[in-house]
């Protein structure tokens, strides 16, 4: 498929398109029973950076977690850690989020 054919590309442009797309790629390769986080077998940075970017854009309803499991499963041990939890209450006023976005074990 090419990028521009991506609903991502669609909705979000051109930057957030290829972050989404190789994050995608990275879970499918990456996130199997041998590792629990992006990096390794423990919660780095680039867990949280990954988390922080992914929280927006579910805030939006535009993740399609059922074609991703690995990614859901990663991202829901990530919303459980206290740390994280702070975010999950922030709210744009006019936008509310999907159902399931507060949700800690969705």
């Amino acid at each position: 498929m090419r990028l521009a054919e991506n609903h991502h590309f669609a909705r979000f442009g051109p930057p957030l398109a290829v972050i989404l797309v190789v994050i995608g790629f990275y879970w499918k390769l990456v996130l199997t029973d041998k590792w629990t986080w992006l990096a390794g077998p423990v919660l780095t940075l680039a867990d949280l950076m990954a988390a922080a970017q992914l929280s927006a854009i579910d805030y939006l309803g535009d993740v399609p977690w059922d074609d991703h499991e690995g990614a859901k499963d990663w991202y829901a041990r990530l919303k459980s850690r206290p740390s994280f939890r702070q975010i999950l209450s922030d709210h744009v006023p006019g936008v509310a989020p999907p159902k399931h976005y507060p949700d800690l074990d969705f």
